[in-house]
């Protein structure tokens, strides 16, 4: 299923890019406790900004295992309709 990110979505955001904790060995209870403030800022920016989104594709047990990032522009072609421009994807590499 896909939906757009929550903020309790961050530490399996980060796992997925590799800036989590506990890809840096940090124990999963600790994890969540010691996210970058900068990583929370820069995820409550994104989530304001009308011409961003990140979403995030879930299994039907909730289990986060790809991350979009997608901005919102005006096309200047097709009469300036709006489209989505893919900035990023990272997907588990356990689906590979």
């Amino acid at each position: 299923m896909l939906r757009r990110a929550r903020r309790d979505d961050l530490p399996a955001i980060l796992r997925l890019s590799g800036d989590a904790p506990t890809a840096m060995g940090v124990p999963e209870p600790e994890a969540s406790a010691s996210i970058d403030p900068a990583a929370r800022a820069a995820f409550d920016a994104i989530d304001v900004d009308p011409d961003q989104m990140l979403v995030v594709a879930e299994t039907p047990d909730r289990v986060v295992r790809a991350v979009l990032h997608l901005a919102f522009e005006h096309a200047g072609s097709g009469r300036g309709k709006r489209r989505a421009r893919l900035l990023g994807l990272k997907v588990d590499p356990s689906l590979a």
